[in-house]
């Protein structure tokens, strides 16, 4: 039957942690980040580490077989620039995996997020909203919430002490070692309260998972008009909570 091209994948943001260990495990993908990678992953990665602008992606058409976008849509300005991209890079059977905050009216999270001065999102996604930015090209296949409040809150925590310490993208190697180590460290020392976050996560069922993932198949691109309500909402969202008399006129 011949030899098979290995499967090729892309992943765009995640933490520095994450793109280590996919670079390690997945040695036919590639790491793309919208903030200038530190100078020991470029290092040791070499080619396969880069920087990218949403608007265009530096590899040619339908390069890979999978691309998997995480925390990277909400910080987008113009995440249907970046959602057109990702279907061009993509094969004819590829498929996308999106992770993005979930939008939840009067969310705590988001208000301490805020206090921490971590960046704000300039997006966050209800499923009408995603399956309305993917529909004119893609075929979602799965979608689920997940990640519980207490969870989150841990997750805001590390990544607040973790930015404090992460080296600056010119530092020494040497720097940029004994940072990442204090790094491992803090994670090692808050692994037993993240199984506590967990149980009470469990206790807390009834409470809203803070994150949506979706996984999605390419298809030819067709744009689509979605029928919109007077109220704003797309009939997909309606659908939760219908409302007699608010369709738009044609």
């Amino acid at each position: 039957l011949g030899a098979m091209r290995p499967a090729a994948g892309l992943l765009l943001g995640g933490d520095p942690g994450l793109q280590r260990r996919l670079l390690v495990n997945r040695p036919h993908w590639q790491v793309g980040s919208l903030n200038p990678p530190d100078a020991r992953l470029t290092s040791w990665a070499g080619a396969r580490a880069h920087t990218v602008t949403p608007e265009r992606l530096p590899w040619a058409d339908k390069t890979f077989d999978q691309v998997v976008v995480v925390d990277v849509l909400e910080h987008t300005p113009d995440d249907a620039a970046l959602i057109a991209e990702c279907h061009r890079v993509l094969t004819d059977t590829g498929s996308l995996l999106v992770d993005v905050p979930r939008a939840i009216r009067y969310s705590l999270l988001a208000w301490l997020q805020r206090l921490a001065g971590m960046p704000a999102y300039q997006h966050t996604y209800s499923p009408g909203h995603i399956y309305d930015a993917l529909k004119d090209g893609f075929d979602i296949q799965r979608d689920r919430a997940y990640l519980g409040f207490w969870t989150s809150l841990l997750d805001l925590c590390d990544r607040r002490v973790a930015a404090a310490w992460l080296p600056e993208p010119d530092a020494e190697p040497g720097v940029a070692v004994v940072a990442y180590r204090r790094i491992a460290r803090l994670f090692a020392v808050l692994w037993p309260l993240a199984y506590l976050a967990r149980l009470a996560d469990a206790l807390c069922f009834f409470m809203p998972g803070q994150r949506l993932m979706l996984t999605a198949r390419k298809r030819r691109w067709i744009p689509r008009r979605t029928p919109i309500l007077r109220d704003g909402r797309s009939i997909a969202e309606a659908a939760l909570h219908a409302k007699i008399g608010t369709a738009r006129p044609f």
